[in-house]
């Protein structure tokens, strides 16, 4: 790992925080030329801070309240930092299984996200050290144990299954009977909340960028569709195939994020839920499954056509 440089020194932990951000960006950044990473990359990462920011935002009153009962001195304002930078770095290494021609690359279960905590942690406690030299009076600048291991239990959090039951991608780490940290549910929600948060434009556009990570070969294909008709019959059937299944597969996400929130919030303040449905989680209502539902092709007889004008990967904006 390149040895993290202070090229400005911190004058708060909000300062420390904003130069492990720099630093996760730039190694983002060379991840996502390396390894084309369509989705996975540094636009996503600031979505799931913006979502991640609102909902601790829309809980921290109840929080604040409960705190001041128990006369607690738990600083919510670092908890949010912690928060922030958990969002931009919980993606910042991807390892893919060994890629076979025109199959879909895949993730092992939990790889990534492991080997991403071990980098970061790898890069703070260099920082530690950097400002452990030159501010030894300032131990406040330095991340601490307990911000290690909120930022590592976060990041866990974000670890996805799939639940071939009602065919919906969910994070174990809601569903376990144990004392759950507020900084990794907060994460957990906003990694996979676009559609609940922001809605079906939103949920699309992650829709057609996973198409593309996951499906290389196929990238001069739909992001050249002129250029179709010159590839053989066969690969058009795969396209089509592959497109219908991603479209079908996107119902059961939807279907997934909305019928299980009430379960996955289950650990936020009470108080605070109203809230969070009305300000935050405003799109997690049928009416949006509905309407999803209704403007998804997934029937068999859809027409490869079909599936491109719908999927519009016009719109991705990353050229790599």
């Amino acid at each position: 790992m390149t040895h993290l440089k202070i090229q400005r020194s911190p004058q708060s932990f909000k300062d420390s925080v904003e130069l492990m951000m720099g630093y996760v960006r730039h190694q983002m950044e060379l991840e996502t030329a390396d390894k084309m990473l369509y989705f996975h990359n540094f636009a996503h990462v600031q979505g799931v801070r913006r979502r991640a920011e609102l909902i601790f935002d829309a809980v921290r009153p109840h929080w604040q309240a409960e705190l001041n009962q128990l006369h607690d001195s738990l600083d919510l304002e670092r908890m949010r930092g912690l928060l922030s930078l958990a969002a931009i770095a919980h993606d910042m290494v991807q390892e893919f299984l060994p890629l076979k021609p025109w199959q879909a690359r895949r993730r092992e279960m939990g790889v990534s996200e492991n080997k991403t905590i071990d980098k970061l942690l790898g890069a703070i406690a260099e920082l530690n050290a950097d400002l452990a030299n030159q501010h030894p009076d300032r131990p406040e600048l330095q991340f601490s144990d307990a911000d290690c291991e909120v930022l590592r239990e976060a990041i866990s959090a974000t670890i996805c299954d799939f639940d071939p039951s009602d065919r919906a991608i969910f994070q174990p780490y809601l569903y376990t009977d144990e004392e759950k940290s507020k900084v990794a549910v907060i994460l957990a929600l906003a990694d996979i909340g676009a559609l609940v948060v922001e809605g079906i434009d939103a949920f699309r556009q992650e829709g057609r960028e996973i198409f593309l990570e996951e499906n290389l070969d196929f990238v001069p294909l739909v992001l050249h569709p002129q250029e179709i008709e010159q590839y053989p019959h066969e690969t058009k059937i795969a396209l089509r195939d592959n497109l219908l299944g991603r479209a079908r597969f996107q119902i059961g996400f939807a279907t997934g994020r909305i019928n299980r929130l009430a379960v996955e919030t289950s650990s936020l303040p009470a108080q605070s839920l109203v809230t969070l449905q009305n300000e935050v989680f405003s799109y997690a209502n049928q009416r949006t499954l509905e309407e999803l539902k209704t403007t998804t092709p997934t029937s068999s007889d859809t027409s490869l056509e079909e599936l491109l004008n719908y999927f519009r990967f016009d719109r991705i904006p990353v050229t790599l």
